[in-house]
């Protein structure tokens, strides 16, 4: 079975989309509100048209690194080497397309009965969409299929299943009870002006289904208050280094990674340096600010923490700095053996953003995706965890002035951990 989140599933409709939206503008809004794929629909272009349209499209979902399903058209997903195709029931032979495709491509198939997603699934489909479940615009004439048939297809059914027909904030609980892996939205996402806030609450209330079982934590200015150390680590590098910054760029630098900061320093500077050394010397400064400094845990972090291991929630570390810092940190703090994994960015060289290291915790864990929260201080470090189809949480700080243009992706937001919505929406499963 492919590696595939489809718990936000946006299917394109031109002819739904809000004034203010282009077709290129709404995908990108929906992907940054959450959205796990994309199926591009195109029912009334010619194929020059479809093509030119998929191949902006494509651009788009290759950047945040997101599915591209083409529905019906497989020359138009070859040609532009689209993930996969979907299909209906009067579209071309699952096998003839499998032939045509390849095993290495997603093809899902429309059903609307248990018998349809079997004679599916022994096809070889990667998914199934099911429905509509709703009465819609796009499929008026539709027959509608049960929430009592959508559990029976989830329950009979090893490949995911995905509901699809009249999705909206207001028909999503009721479905609760199949716990399928994901909802296909048309309207609900491309009417809305406001896109990314629409996709994000659509999300939010389709995962308000999954209990959390597992909660991963970043360090410095989430668990710890160790804001004030990397302040003198700052002014410490600028004095080694005899260079300054500005206050403008000093702003600007909590919102870099360590690899970028060095980019940026050693071009500005004219530094005799490479970006490893420079990343040597800030962590032979921090070690050191670690090592004489005293620190802080968060208000109520040790409370939540203990109160996560009693309830056997899995918990784990996602930070960006590498094990020399964090075991100083965390030891001194007398919380290092409360984690079941820590994942550091640059022991596993990539990006804290990247939502690959959310995907590794989750292996790790043995925990889905959809079953996990991520508490962050940076949003602009948390946008892999979005990408993952992971649940958000940020943690206020001095650092953070909240002007992020990837504040839509937040869920919840708090200044410390002793706050009555962690545990009353975030953790405990709501009924």
């Amino acid at each position: 079975m492919k590696n595939i989140d489809y718990t936000m599933y946006y299917v394109t409709d031109e002819d739904l989309l809000s004034s203010n939206h282009t077709l290129e503008t709404s995908v990108q809004d929906a992907i940054l509100g959450g959205c796990t794929m994309i199926q591009l629909r195109e029912k009334h272009s010619s194929t020059l048209d479809f093509y030119n349209k998929a191949v902006k499209i494509k651009a788009i979902c290759d950047k945040y690194n997101i599915p591209l399903i083409i529905n019906d058209r497989i020359d138009v997903a070859l040609a532009i080497n689209a993930d996969g195709v979907h299909l209906g029931q009067d579209d071309m032979p699952l096998d003839i397309a499998r032939k045509i495709m390849g095993n290495g491509k997603i093809i899902g198939i429309s059903t609307s009965t248990l018998d349809e997603a079997l004679i599916a699934q022994q096809g070889g489909a990667d998914y199934v969409g099911v429905g509509a479940m709703y009465s819609t615009n796009t499929k008026t004439d539709a027959n509608l299929t049960t929430i009592n048939e959508l559990t029976k297809i989830k329950n009979n059914l090893k490949i995911p299943v995905v509901a699809i027909g009249g999705i909206n904030l207001d028909t999503i609980p009721a479905l609760k009870p199949a716990q399928i892996d994901g909802v296909a939205i048309v309207s609900a996402i491309s009417m809305q002006e406001d896109t990314v806030s629409a996709t994000r609450k659509l999300k939010n209330t389709f995962l308000k289904q999954y209990q959390t079982k597992g909660v991963i934590f970043d360090i410095d200015g989430t668990l710890l208050e160790t804001m004030n150390i990397w302040d003198n680590v700052l002014l410490n590098l600028m004095n080694t280094l005899n260079i300054s910054y500005t206050e403008d760029e000093i702003q600007k630098i909590w919102n870099m990674g360590f690899a970028e900061l060095a980019q940026f320093s050693i071009k500005k500077f004219k530094l005799d340096m490479s970006v490893k050394e420079f990343w040597q010397l800030i962590k032979k400064l921090s070690v050191e600010e670690y090592k004489n400094s005293k620190i802080h845990l968060k208000k109520g972090a040790k409370k939540l923490l203990e109160y996560l291991k009693e309830k056997d929630v899995k918990l784990a570390i996602a930070t960006a700095l590498c094990k020399e810092q964090y075991e100083i940190v965390l030891t001194k703090t007398g919380i290092i053996d409360y984690f079941d994994i820590i994942a550091s960015s640059v022991d596993l060289k990539m990006e804290k953003s990247d939502r690959q290291i959310f995907d590794y915790i989750a292996k790790n864990l043995q925990v889905p995706n959809k079953n996990l929260i991520f508490f962050e201080d940076d949003i602009n470090s948390s946008t892999g965890a979005k990408l993952a189809g992971v649940k958000l949480c940020i943690v206020s700080n001095k650092k953070y002035n909240g002007n992020s243009k990837f504040d839509a992706l937040i869920d919840y937001k708090t200044d410390d951990f002793e706050n009555k919505l962690i545990y009353d929406e975030i953790i405990v499963e709501k009924n």
